[in-house]
């Protein structure tokens, strides 16, 4: 449920009857509430949304309700305690393990009994390509092993974790993900080390430090500052920069006044982008 299109009862009803008829069923196995975050969790939370699913499951139109997640632990851990929730999918990989809190996460929902769905396990497809010493690293202890398939068992062996989604577009990939996940082996105390100093090397290559002190902020230029770096960053590490189009959403931080400007910034980037 896009929640942020809905802006009563009618709206949700509409919606969720559109789908129904558009997939050509009577009820939803799986429903989730779609992409809580802090643009958007004041529509989940204004009394007309949830109490309608929890209808729907009631009539038997939703047998599991969950939501995705796209915002802070404190919002993630604020909304799961809303109602008993049958699962939540949140971006869990081991780059993000620190970088952007999944851990953290993870834990949240794992104390609260909330079984977790990862999306990203792959992060757009860049732990499926890190730099050449990192993927060194990867190859010359499993050189049967792709590096992507890392990055599917580090998720999966969490046991928390009940569901892995992967983004696939050709047949080989489909092909490696069936391969990883037959014969399931979770990544040992040997790999979770490797994966570790890989993700050292890449950050050392790719990101810019930055601790968020925003001391910073008083920019003659009227600058963002932490907000760029943190767009730099992610530019240099998603192989897809067209994902950052909306991540931030410094326009809509301008119409709100929370920034005095948004200016463009031309950087160097790594070859390749």
């Amino acid at each position: 449920m896009p929640g942020t299109l809905c802006e009563n009862e009618d709206d949700v009803r509409r919606i969720f009857q559109e789908q129904l008829e558009r997939c050509g069923v009577d009820y939803f196995d799986f429903y989730l509430c779609h992409n809580i975050n802090e643009h958007s969790v004041d529509k989940f939370m204004a009394g007309y949304i949830i109490p309608v699913f929890e209808e729907y499951q009631a009539r038997g139109k939703i047998r599991y309700l969950r939501f995705s997640s796209h915002g802070s632990p404190e919002l993630l851990e604020m909304f799961s305690k809303l109602r008993d929730w049958d699962f939540a999918q949140i971006q869990l990989n081991y780059f993000d393990w620190e970088f952007q809190e999944a851990e953290r996460q993870y834990e949240i929902l794992t104390d609260l009994g909330i079984p977790v769905i990862v999306m990203e396990p792959a992060r757009g497809g860049r732990p499926a390509s890190l730099c050449p010493e990192a993927d060194k690293l990867m190859l010359d202890y499993a050189p049967d092993k792709s590096i992507a398939s890392w990055a599917l068992r580090f998720a999966a062996g969490l046991p928390n974790v009940q569901v892995v989604l992967s983004g696939m577009s050709t047949m080989e990939q489909i092909i490696d993900n069936v391969n990883t996940f037959s014969n399931f082996q979770p990544l040992n105390e040997e790999e979770h080390r490797i994966i570790h100093q890989a993700v050292e090397i890449l950050k050392a290559r790719t990101l810019l430090p930055c601790t968020g002190c925003r001391y910073c902020i008083e920019c003659p230029m009227e600058l963002e500052i932490p907000e760029l770096l943190n767009v730099y960053n992610e530019y240099n590490f998603s192989p897809s920069p067209f994902a950052l189009m909306d991540v931030y959403g410094l326009e809509e931080k301008k119409a709100a006044g929370e920034l005095h400007r948004v200016q463009t910034v031309r950087v160097s980037l790594p070859s390749g982008y």
